[in-house]
């Protein structure tokens, strides 16, 4: 529960320095990339740290390999054409990837139920790939059709 505690203080921190840059007008495009890039490291090292204390070494890689597409299909797809932030609302972004993960954790620490012999955060884990991994398909059909119709 503490490392659930403390995932919820970074998620808030993370939100935070937006609202700060906004506010005090200090918005710039190194900013904003800077802060995917730490976001990409912060999402890794989490997803690996409860891989090492789980073991649930090829379902987390699998979480983790899709989260990553996940954000680059829409980088690559920014390098053929031009799309903007509105046009990308999809499945399972950071913050819903995020909530998901924290509550299957923090619940798989709280109820002793196990389906089928697995504990509540390997079938959160389940879920997380399947739906990451369709949310990377999603993007790529919406590449295809920005790629066509605007290149």
């Amino acid at each position: 529960m503490p490392f659930c505690a403390t995932m919820l203080l970074v998620g808030c921190l993370d939100a935070l320095d937006g609202a700060v840059a906004r506010a005090s007008k200090r918005v710039t495009k190194f900013g904003a990339y800077l802060d995917a890039m730490c976001d990409r490291y912060v999402e890794s090292i989490v997803v690996l740290s409860v891989a090492a204390v789980t073991g649930y070494w090829v379902l987390s890689m699998i979480v983790l390999i899709g989260s990553l597409l996940v954000s680059y299909a829409k980088a690559r797809a920014a390098i053929e054409v031009a799309v903007t932030n509105v046009e990308w609302p999809d499945l399972m972004e950071r913050t819903e990837r995020d909530i998901l993960f924290l509550v299957g954790l923090a619940l798989s620490d709280l109820v002793a139920w196990r389906p089928l012999g697995q504990d509540l955060f390997w079938w959160t884990l389940v879920l997380l790939a399947a739906f990451v991994h369709l949310t990377v398909l999603q993007r790529m059909v919406r590449a295809r059709r920005f790629i066509r119709s605007r290149a």
